[in-house]
């Protein structure tokens, strides 16, 4: 997974990269806002002004144009426009779904006609790799305050995915639209329910990625398809004479003190190798108070009961859960008016693991929710959903 956000402010040095045009210094998010924006017109954002407010992490500046790109067969999961919210440093997060021979290694990110474009390698954030067949981009474009724009704010966009060795992989061509989530009159959105007209019906909010955020900088980035630990470590006991214990099976085997003629085993991550994984989740408001929730959440998860500590052959509990309500029922109710900016949810029918915050602030416009909450005054843990109108996730030549 590769990130475009606003939240690391530390520069990155990067390795040039033999294989791409000529390339000037790395481009760090401490020198993308131009220092003197002051009584800055609309007409002044062309397109290689634009670019200096692309939010990019371990971006490196490229001069020139892009290079051609071959129709490599990927398809990419927005239609046409990428759709930001002004002032909100989350961007969009954009699926890349491609052969697994075909491996993603980095972005070419090209505003319009400007004279150049940052490549932005993949990144590993917290997690596995999503799987072998989709790679991710999340985008951001931060116009400052002062540059006089009327929203909505829509400028032209190229994404080539590449191989790391400047060889596009494929091109996409599509719009940026900011939208203000100030202005109701500019979109006209300033609810987030629909009509009741039976659950599990369109349009639908689409959980697209959870960030948790601490001082400005990401702690941990949670979405659909990418997989995170359960278990950091394990423990339990190997005798002498070879045979295996869990902890507390044993009077001499303990989770900190071993009796005689007992060795304590410990098994790190890697060795464990579990994880859980949200597939998909989806949430329908109503303006009858009640809302709808479901989704899939694939688990590996570490089975010390079965675990043979000597051997170090570990056993598993498999799940595959379909979760929201059953029998037709809403998960619960919410206490959301048009124009609120905070919402309260009452998950009274829940069935299955629970990851919805019950109480949030809100930020909304046509196509994007942000659900934000604290904890502690320090970490912050932000939902985001978009407008999704199809069955399943789709992927667009």
């Amino acid at each position: 997974m590769i990130c475009f956000t606003a939240c690391s402010k530390d520069p990155v040095e990067m390795k040039p990269n033999p294989q791409q045009q000529q390339q000037q210094q790395p481009q760090s998010q401490d020198t993308m806002v131009p220092q003197d924006t002051t009584d800055m017109q609309v007409s002044d954002l062309n397109p290689d002004k634009i670019s200096e407010y692309l939010v990019l992490r371990d971006a490196v500046k490229m001069t020139g144009d892009l290079p051609v790109a071959a129709d490599g067969g990927l398809k990419i999961d927005i239609a046409d426009t990428i759709y930001l919210i002004r002032g909100y440093p989350v961007g969009n997060r954009i699926r890349f779904q491609h052969d697994p021979m075909q491996e993603v290694k980095g972005f070419n990110i090209h505003v319009g006609s400007a004279s150049y474009f940052f490549d932005v390698p993949a990144e590993t954030i917290e997690g596995e790799k999503e799987n072998d067949s989709i790679t991710t981009v999340v985008f951001d474009l931060d116009l400052p305050e002062d540059v006089e724009v009327d929203y909505s704010f829509d400028t032209e966009i190229t994404i080539q995915p590449h191989d790391g060795s400047g060889n596009p992989r494929d091109e996409f061509d599509g719009t940026v639209t900011i939208k203000d989530p100030g202005d109701s009159s500019g979109g006209g959105c300033n609810s987030i329910v629909q009509p009741y007209a039976g659950l599990d019906t369109s349009p639908r909010w689409r959980w697209d990625f959870t960030t948790w955020e601490q001082f400005g900088t990401i702690l941990k980035v949670w979405a659909p398809n990418r997989k995170q630990r359960i278990n950091s470590q394990g423990t339990g006991c190997c005798s002498d004479s070879g045979k295996s214990y869990y902890v507390g099976e044993h009077p001499s085997c303990g989770a900190n003190v071993t009796g005689p003629g007992f060795t304590k085993i410990t098994l790190t991550a890697d060795e464990i190798n579990d994880y859980v994984q949200r597939i998909e989740e989806y949430v329908w408001f109503y303006d009858n108070g009640v809302f709808d929730a479901q989704g899939i959440e694939d688990k590996k998860n570490w089975y010390s009961f079965d675990t043979n500590f000597c051997t170090k052959v570990l056993s598993y509990l498999y799940s595959y859960e379909v979760y929201g309500s059953l029998n037709d029922t809403p998960v619960g109710t919410h206490d959301f008016t048009p124009g609120a900016s905070h919402i309260n949810l009452d998950l009274r029918n829940w069935q299955g693991p629970y990851r919805m915050p019950r109480s949030a602030d809100i930020v909304y416009t046509c196509h994007t929710l942000l659900l934000i909450t604290e904890s502690e005054g320090i970490d912050k843990f932000t939902s985001r959903y978009e407008d999704y109108t199809t069955a399943l996730p789709e992927f667009h030549d």
